[in-house]
């Protein structure tokens, strides 16, 4: 559907109160649909409020519409619960934007974004901040995170050990070299 469908879906979206996952992976969207997209999930309060799963995997999607999706995830209203970017173009600002939106969103309990181009700085400031994150996603899926490396550069040893989320945790430590 590309660029300018998104950019249709979301244009509809208002008009879709009833919806609650939206499963649009694999369609050759960018930047431009998904900035689209995050500018509907901010406009609309009570799509928001609906809205709990947005599927956007495999898609073309880079910075700006990561940095666009992330802020959306701020916004005050935001009923996302699950994300999922795995397999994009997303980058280090991205990335750098997601954790900032991870650490202080209080919904987001799925977050799928393996399979991306960050380096190797923005992954481990994503893979600390969501340690940070209270509560943490129940389920995070970054593979091939070097994320004992991280941890112990930031120096959050424990953050593995006292993790409360059993499911985290095994997620996390599975991801570990």
């Amino acid at each position: 559907i590309g660029d300018a469908g998104a950019a249709a879906i979301a244009a509809a979206l208002p008009e879709s109160p009833r919806l609650n996952d939206l499963r649009l992976g694999g369609n050759q969207i960018g930047d431009d649909g998904a900035t689209a997209l995050a500018n509907a999930l901010t406009r609309f309060p009570n799509l928001s409020s609906g809205l709990h799963g947005l599927r956007l995997s495999g898609n073309r999607i880079g910075d700006a519409g990561g940095i666009a999706l992330a802020n959306a995830l701020r916004a005050e209203g935001t009923g996302l619960t699950r994300l999922e970017l795995a397999t994009n173009r997303l980058g280090d600002g991205a990335a750098a934007a997601l954790g900032a939106a991870l650490a202080q969103s209080q919904k987001l309990l799925a977050v799928d974004v393996d399979g991306n181009a960050w380096g190797a700085t923005a992954e481990g400031a994503l893979a600390v901040t969501v340690l940070r994150a209270d509560p943490p996603p129940s389920l995070l899926q970054l593979e091939g995170v070097r994320l004992a490396q991280h941890v112990a550069a930031a120096g959050l040893d424990d953050a593995l050990r006292d993790c409360d989320n059993a499911a985290i945790l095994a997620a996390l430590r599975a991801g570990a070299p």
